[in-house]
């Protein structure tokens, strides 16, 4: 989902703001190796030396960025 969003930038906006979507994709790689992270959630990555320049992580209700079962918990529709 980072990706999409960060594709929609400008070339321009998405390498001023390369650094914070790093910040954002290595959280949400944390939380899916920590089986998720429950709402609610709200982190600010800030562009350095800017007001209101910045890549947030928010998750507002449930459970986000819960890793994929594998495919024996798929297999049978047998999902842990």
């Amino acid at each position: 989902m980072v990706d999409e969003l960060e594709a929609k930038l400008s070339k321009t906006d998405r390498k001023f703001k390369k650094t914070e979507f790093e910040k954002a994709r290595k959280f949400i790689e944390s939380a899916g190796n920590a089986n998720g992270v429950d709402a609610p959630v709200s982190n600010t990555y800030q562009v350095k030396n800017t007001k209101h320049e910045r890549v947030d992580v928010e998750v507002k209700i449930g459970k986000a960025f819960v890793p994929d079962p594998s495919p024996a918990e798929r297999k049978g529709g047998v999902c842990k």
